[in-house]
């Protein structure tokens, strides 16, 4: 269970074999990059907290791989609906930049799987399982 819920996270970002790709919004200035399905369970306060932490720290650190450019390019695709996936695809990213990509969001699905219990990634996994039937 666990190996599915951690594809189904991030590491799919990149490869192609996850369950659901990362979504992201543009928001402002900003991009989201949390899993919907978090938006689907109930969640505490000290859990919204540190996800929010989590989205901000892997911000800051997109930013740091990504130029200005590819910034305005990924803002921009996301502003028009493409999900994170084709988003990033479009960006031309050198090997260098996909490595630390995938680095960032392989730690980013690693801290969220940690702020979830037990139950919360079983009601992730079901409504995955769910929504492929």
């Amino acid at each position: 269970m666990k190996v599915k819920f951690i594809s189904w996270l991030g590491s799919g970002l990149i490869a192609s074999t996850s369950m659901f790709p990362l979504m992201a919004q543009a928001q402002s200035n900003s991009v989201t990059l949390l899993p919907p399905a978090l938006a689907e369970i109930e969640l505490s306060a000290s859990q919204q907290t540190k996800l929010e932490a989590v989205k901000k720290e892997t911000q800051s650190q997109l930013q740091t791989i990504l130029s200005s450019s590819q910034q305005d390019q990924l803002k921009n695709s996301l502003s028009q609906g493409n999900d994170m996936r084709s988003a990033v695809q479009s960006l031309n990213l050198s090997f260098r930049q996909r490595r630390q990509m995938k680095n960032i969001m392989q730690t980013m699905q690693s801290e969220v799987g940690n702020i979830l219990t037990p139950e919360q990634k079983q009601q992730i996994q079901q409504k995955a399982q769910s929504s492929q039937n």
